[in-house]
């Protein structure tokens, strides 16, 4: 099945299970589809594992990069994949920003607005992956982000993946580092 297909169907699924009330919260079990091990060793910029999981980011090319959770612990790991809405949302995910030119940081929220949503969690096997593909500029750009972009150059990129809520893993990964550049109007990879 591809990505897109289970995305859709997860928020649909997201959308049935919390009864359609403005501000619940409801844990829906996603499906999670394995990398390949080629991909896997072609690309992917891992952190270091905590409590049996790890971060990876992937460039994808055109602004898009892979934000990654790979399980390499012995047991199965619940995790908080997203926040079903209108879009997916991803609460517990933080783009890191490091100018290559004088050092700066931001970071950048991979959330917005939202009238209904519902949390979706994902059980992770054993060297089991959870994907999500991002499309940078669609949210650097949002009012919550400060709607600005980046300043055009070379920039380090990482996403921090931390959670602290009850039944699921909890603590702080940092992806590994991979640079991207934007053009003066703040685009990435364009």
């Amino acid at each position: 099945m591809n990505k897109s297909f289970l995305s859709i169907l997860s928020a649909i699924l997201a959308y049935l299970t919390i009864g359609c009330s403005s501000g619940e919260n409801a844990a829906v079990e996603a499906l999670a589809e394995p990398w390949s091990a080629a991909d896997s060793a072609s690309g992917i910029h891992w952190g270091s594992v905590q409590g049996g999981l790890r971060a990876g980011i992937k460039d994808r090319g055109a602004g898009n990069v892979s934000l990654v959770l790979e399980n390499k612990s012995g047991d199965s790991i619940q995790v908080l994949s997203h926040v079903a809405a209108h879009e997916n949302h991803y609460d517990w995910f933080r783009l890191q920003v490091k100018s290559a030119a004088n050092g700066s940081q931001g970071e950048f929220l991979l959330l917005d607005s939202r009238n209904r949503s519902a949390w979706v969690d994902v059980k992770l096997a054993p060297e089991g992956q959870l994907n999500h593909e991002v499309d940078l500029n669609s949210w650097i750009f949002r009012r919550i982000n400060g709607g600005k972009g980046l300043v055009g150059g070379r920039h380090e990129l990482w996403f921090t993946y931390e959670v602290r809520d009850k039944g699921y893993w909890n603590g702080k990964l940092e992806s590994g580092k991979i640079f991207v550049d934007s053009d003066k109007n703040g685009r990435i990879g364009q």
